[in-house]
């Protein structure tokens, strides 16, 4: 179903702030609330979109991020049943480039991490692997990351909260309070703490499967730069489609992800990024299918975020 205008406006709000009130909602549009209310509606039955959270990826653990690229001869099926069921895997996609498949993973550790590419490496078809390590995560589901490390105590209530919330950003407070047998207001104070520290927010998330039918096409865009590349990733945060963008360890000094369903605006974008002198070469794949998208950890992930620790 194709989203109009004022839908796609409303979706850039809630990317930025997934639990603003309807009030909050209709005085940026400037319209009624009741028409707020109803693209609200419409956005939520159109099932193009999700409300998740999205875990600060500077948060203070030792995780590896990566980003894997896969070649695989022959049918792809065989690597994504065995990425399908890996917890450390955030993002998986079948693209057309010269890699068949990509993985975004979060690994508790190095090691954890190579068990991972070796188990990719054995799978049937795989022919080579490809990896980058993030140093740096500039943007993450269309918002900036800000460059200090978060600090946060997490106790067990928090690490619930935070699952309840991935699985539905805009749960009720009363909803959240009878999963944790808390009162609203106790849970309210919780997840205003938490998302005031910057360890989490609730964003509204794409839909990208088969059935959420989206027009959008995701592509993404491997940079080589002169010099430093996060002056590069500061200098592109500005565009429009920009939905991910970090600095890199490996083939790519710079990793972005845009999105749009306007080829014209994606082609713009590009030459944006091509004119710019310290740019030396880029690479772009189209992600074809997007089977998994999550932007929020599992509950032993969640545990290894240190918990004596306060902001």
């Amino acid at each position: 179903m194709e989203i109009d205008p004022l839908g796609t406006h409303m979706i850039r709000l809630l990317k930025r702030d997934g639990r603003a009130s309807m009030a909050e909602v209709s005085t940026e549009l400037g319209v009624p609330r009741a028409r707020a209310q109803k693209v609200f509606n419409r956005l939520v039955a159109s099932r193009q979109v999700r409300f998740s959270t999205v875990i600060a990826p500077n948060v203070d653990d030792p995780s590896v991020r990566a980003h894997i690229s896969i070649w695989a001869v022959g049918k792809v099926h065989p690597v994504i049943d065995v990425l399908r069921i890996n917890p450390a895997v955030r993002f998986l996609s079948t693209i057309a480039g010269l890699h068949s498949v990509i993985v975004e993973c979060v690994a508790t550790n190095h090691a954890v991490l190579q068990d991972l590419l070796s188990e990719i490496r054995s799978a049937q078809g795989v022919e080579a692997v490809n990896t980058l390590i993030y140093e740096h995560v500039h943007v993450i589901a269309s918002a900036p990351v800000a460059d200090h490390k978060v600090v946060f105590d997490l106790d067990d209530i928090d690490r619930r909260l935070l699952i309840a919330l991935d699985d539905d950003g805009r749960k009720t407070y009363r909803d959240l309070g009878g999963i944790v047998d808390l009162s609203a207001s106790a849970v309210m104070k919780r997840v205003h703490r938490m998302i005031a520290s910057g360890i989490v927010r609730v964003a509204a998330v794409p839909r990208r499967d088969e059935q959420a039918g989206t027009q959008t096409v995701t592509m993404g865009v491997g940079i080589n730069v002169r010099g430093n590349p996060n002056h590069t990733a500061r200098a592109l945060l500005s565009l429009p489609s920009l939905e991910f963008a970090a600095t890199t360890i490996g083939r790519y000094d710079l990793l972005l992800t845009i999105s749009s369903g306007s080829l014209a605006e994606l082609r713009q974008q590009l030459d944006e990024i091509h004119a710019r002198a310290e740019v030396a070469s880029i690479e772009t794949w189209v992600h074809l299918q997007i089977l998994r998208e999550e932007y929020g950890l599992n509950a032993d992930q969640l545990n290894k975020i240190h918990p004596s620790r306060h902001l």
